[in-house]
């Protein structure tokens, strides 16, 4: 169970005034790593579940041996250091005085317990000279807090040069990815720019690279749960039989990778196979994709909402806001890896694309628009043909409608290179569609 804190209103008030000028401050300054997409204004855990399809892709494309470890800190807010927190707000901008102040009220707070029967008469609260750390589940400049301290982080793995790196098809420039984080749960990748480099010769380097984060995060006073990670080794061999290059599997390739409980132990991190899905980001995703897991497990959670709900009495205005809420919510974004490739890249013109994620339309929306426009482009002025070959050379990558683009260069990379980019939305109303109050008007006179 989580200990939830209910700070009073005025502190919590302050924390949040707090947290809010600092990330305004760092977004300015441009000293957040691209890789972090949590807490951020107009970034989505989905969006980094597509970034990180899309790097798979061209890990798969180029055909390099690469290591990917998901790991899930250990309650990182309960865990966070003073000092180290009120460094990294520092760095993003605060003053002395406030990061004083509020770790201060965190150090001298005095705890009581709250139920359903009323609060306790008893507290607690630290009874040497070491106060108690973290900056507790609730505090409403947390989510600010781990940013800043995992901005530090990432930087450090860039600065030891592991991550992917790679050039871009068309324009030739590098980008470089070292991790991906949604808050507390990261993705850390390590993969080697030659490509005659085996699974096993980069083993070691992927050993190193867990080791550095471990040690980052247990500086801060975090610690990674070894039972919510696991990482994949990814490489490929050549198939004789059909002409092509395949996954190596686990047998072929033997190696592990070892981290440190926070109980003390020394334990085994999880390995999958390429193509053994994992739930992360709410989607479950491998290397290998098939979109089978993914499809199977939202059908049981369709069935198990449909089980819940079928012996209730509801309502008939009722049945669609409660559907609209609850599993539909659940099952919007998760097309973005199977139907990327799809048609789904093309907009009907006539047609306005569902907010938020890009469904494809009906058969009849499909019938009457007169064609398809490619996203990215500007259809032609009372037409929806498809573009020329220049205008598809002009656009530089199709992305799912609805879906935003983040961009995963590194903050010493050498470009500001987005991996995907943002989709437009177009909408048309055919003449016969508008009808203003003075031709609603004249449609009656003339009746």
């Amino acid at each position: 169970m989580r200990t939830i804190q209910l700070f009073n209103s005025e502190a919590q008030a302050n924390y949040k005034k707090a947290g809010r000028v600092a990330m305004k401050n760092a977004e300015e300054d441009d000293i957040i790593p691209k890789g972090q997409c949590g807490s951020r204004k107009q970034h989505q855990s989905i969006d980094l579940a597509l970034s990180k399809r899309l790097i798979w892709d061209s890990i798969i494309l180029e055909r390099r041996s690469s290591g990917w470890i998901s790991n899930d800190a250990k309650s990182c807010f309960d865990r966070i250091v003073h000092w180290v927190a009120k460094t990294a707000l520092r760095r993003f901008g605060l003053p002395v005085t406030v990061t004083n102040l509020m770790f201060d009220i965190l150090a001298k707070a005095k705890h009581r317990v709250r139920t359903g029967f009323g609060d306790s008469d008893r507290t607690f609260g630290p009874t040497g000279d070491v106060p108690f750390q973290g900056c507790g589940q609730g505090n409403g400049a947390g989510p600010c807090i781990w940013v800043a301290i995992s901005a530090i982080l990432i930087d450090a793995m860039e600065a030891e040069g592991f991550g992917y790196k790679s050039r871009t098809a068309l324009t030739n420039e590098e980008f470089f990815a070292s991790c991906f984080c949604f808050v507390d749960d990261t993705d850390v990748m390590e993969s080697n720019d030659n490509v005659e480099t085996t699974g096993e010769d980069l083993l070691p380097s992927v050993q190193s690279a867990l080791d550095l984060w471990l040690g980052s995060i247990s500086a801060t006073g975090g610690a990674i749960y070894p039972a919510k990670s696991f990482w994949w080794l990814i490489d490929f061999k050549w198939r004789p039989s059909s002409g092509t290059r395949v996954f190596r599997r686990k047998a072929e390739m033997p190696g592990k990778l070892t981290l440190q409980d926070p109980t003390g132990p020394w334990a085994t991190l999880r390995r999958l196979q390429p193509d053994e899905a994992e739930r992360t980001l709410g989607v479950m995703m491998a290397p290998l994709e098939t979109g089978t897991a993914q499809h199977l497990a939202l059908r049981e959670k369709a069935k198990n909402w449909a089980a819940k709900f079928r012996p209730q009495h509801l309502l008939r205005y009722d049945v669609l806001p409660l559907l609209k809420a609850t599993a539909l919510k659940t099952l919007e974004d998760w097309v973005i890896e199977k139907e990327k490739k799809k048609a789904e890249c093309f907009v009907p013109v006539g047609t306005v694309p569902s907010e938020g994620h890009g469904s494809m339309p009906s058969a009849k929306e499909q019938q009457e628009a007169e064609g398809f426009v490619p996203v990215g482009t500007v259809p032609r002025e009372g037409q929806g043909g498809m573009p020329s070959a220049e205008e598809q050379q002009e656009a530089e990558c199709f992305v799912p409608v609805g879906t935003s683009a983040i961009d995963l260069s590194s903050k010493t990379g050498s470009s500001n290179l987005q991996i995907m980019y943002p989709a437009q939305k177009y909408s048309y109303n055919p003449p016969h569609e508008s009808f203003s109050p003075q031709d609603e008007q004249n449609l009656h006179s003339s009746t």
